[in-house]
């Protein structure tokens, strides 16, 4: 069978969209590829570049330059690093699939450098003592405050991203097995399956909602899905994460809060609690270990303890006369970790 092979940018642009559908991308990922491509080729049109095989390097730093300086948030100020990154990594897997594909004989945007995507630490890591606050606020809420409880107390203990839990089943729950319950992540970041530990504790509060919460709101809308609406139906992304910040806020830990607050702050609590990089790696769903060594910038406690058992100057001694100088201003405390 003979296959002619498209040359405009919108066809090849068609032809690219059916490739990621047949590769099974999720939808969601397809909407980001067709807004950020769309846009793309609109500038291409106005700068007459009509065909695939004017898709040159200087093309795409030029068209770099462009959004850099012309693209805004929806906040209203200039595109931030992460953002210009996805643009031009949507261009340049566009080109590496033609390319794959043979619609075109060689791959001109294969040396193109996209910009360094800043290693941000997480924000909202919280102490022990407002994880417990949190969840107590939602006490405040009746029934629903209970099912809300749980999610809160799942996203803790299980540290997954907001839309795993969302998409969770009643079925990805394995809590049969004392001391080995575990919650089954199906097609997590990367398309990956993980299965997951959960604490007693939690599993407790699954067990709770599945008998007493989750028969007041299934209705004919219901399926399988585990934690459901007033509305008996699955929960949108924006919808939790309203969720989430409505208790990190309500109770005064903090304001700007998210799903990953829990996620971040679970991780931290396991690195300050002695457990290595390399199962916390796992547990998160990190592919890259580099990704979950950000929590090692981010807790300072091992640091402390380590610090202040190994370093000399913790006891190197003071002479008489220097001690009596320095007295008013030692801290007693001064041992401790901070």
């Amino acid at each position: 069978m003979k296959i002619n092979k498209p040359t405009s940018l919108m066809d090849c642009f068609d032809m690219y969209l059916d490739y990621c559908h047949a590769h099974f991308l999720s939808e969601q990922t397809i909407h980001g590829k067709d807004c950020y491509l769309k846009r793309f080729i609109l500038w291409c049109f106005v700068n007459d570049i009509q065909t695939v095989e004017e898709l040159t390097l200087p093309v795409a730093e030029a068209y770099l330059s462009f959004a850099r300086r012309n693209y805004y948030g929806k906040s209203g100020k200039p595109i931030v690093v992460e953002t210009l990154r996805n643009i031009m990594t949507q261009v340049k897997v566009f080109v590496e699939k033609l390319y794959i594909m043979e619609v075109l004989e060689r791959n001109a945007l294969d040396r193109l450098e996209l910009p360094k995507k800043p290693r941000r630490l997480p924000k909202n890591i919280l102490s022990k003592q407002e994880v417990l606050k949190v969840f107590n606020y939602t006490l405040l809420f009746g029934s629903i405050g209970m099912r809300d409880r749980v999610i809160l107390e799942v996203f803790y203990a299980a540290a997954i991203r907001r839309k795993e839990l969302v998409e969770l089943q009643v079925s990805s729950l394995h809590l049969d097995v004392p001391g080995a319950e575990k919650i089954h992540i199906v097609q997590g970041k990367g398309g990956i399956d993980r299965m997951v530990p959960i604490s007693p504790r939690a599993v407790a509060w699954l067990k709770y909602y599945l008998d007493i919460i989750r028969p007041q709101l299934n209705n004919f809308n219901t399926d399988n899905t585990l934690f459901i609406s007033t509305r008996g139906t699955a929960f949108s992304l924006v919808r939790m994460s309203s969720l989430v910040s409505k208790y990190l806020h309500g109770s005064g830990v903090c304001n700007k809060g998210s799903c990953g607050t829990f996620r971040h702050t679970a991780a931290t609590h396991m690195l300050e609690e002695g457990a290595d990089l390399r199962y916390i790696q796992e547990f998160l769903g990190h592919a890259d270990i580099s990704t979950t060594q950000i929590y090692a910038k981010v807790s300072n406690k091992k640091l402390f303890e380590v610090y202040h058992n190994t370093h000399p100057s913790n006891n190197l001694p003071l002479d008489n006369e220097i001690a009596s100088l320095l007295h008013p201003y030692i801290n007693d405390k001064s041992n401790e970790p901070m």
